[in-house]
């Protein structure tokens, strides 16, 4: 709980970005708005430990081709962003992994949901959030999928620099 608050809306530290994300799913759902994907960065205050999040929320259909091709998000909508994010900060497959869900807390679906692993620690988690949790945030007849995870540790990781082949003075002809 925070000493001198803002409001009183805003007096407690959140443990996690995902359900501040979820009441704006549940906003935009309630406006006709189906379709669509939100992020948020924000600083999370854990064990008195200040940690720099991302968290990531799906829901309805992705746009391709312009209006064209519409294709509902899936757990691997949000493991296409992870990778993404994964290489444009260089770090190579082989440093992180996807292990099964076996967190509590944010209540995920066991099945189409994962733990994030860096060298073996714990920094996020992706997937489907379970149907019972819908009534909470009064999302209806709508699949969400949800990511967080810890972005100050991937932004403080140290990965292999690009390596510079120099142009053939010779080119083939």
């Amino acid at each position: 709980k925070l000493i001198n608050p803002m409001t009183d809306d805003h007096e407690c530290v959140r443990p996690s970005l995902i359900p501040s994300l979820l009441d704006v799913v549940s906003y935009n759902l309630a406006h006709q708005n189906e379709d669509f994907g939100i992020y948020e960065t924000s600083d999370i205050n854990i064990n008195n430990k200040k940690e720099t999040y991302l968290g990531i929320a799906l829901t309805g259909e992705e746009k391709h081709q312009g209006e064209l091709v519409k294709v509902p998000y899936s757990f691997y909508s949000l493991k296409g962003y992870l990778e993404g994010i994964m290489s444009l900060l260089g770090i190579s497959k082989s440093r992180y992994q996807l292990k099964e869900w076996d967190l509590g807390g944010i209540e995920l679906h066991p099945g189409r949901s994962a733990t994030l692993h860096l060298n073996k620690e714990l920094i996020g988690y992706l997937g489907e959030l379970h149907p019972s949790s819908y009534p909470t945030y009064n999302i209806m007849n709508h699949k969400v999928y949800v990511m967080e995870i810890k972005l100050s540790t991937l932004l403080n990781l140290v990965s292999g620099s690009e390596k510079f082949k120099p142009i053939s003075r010779f080119p083939i002809v």
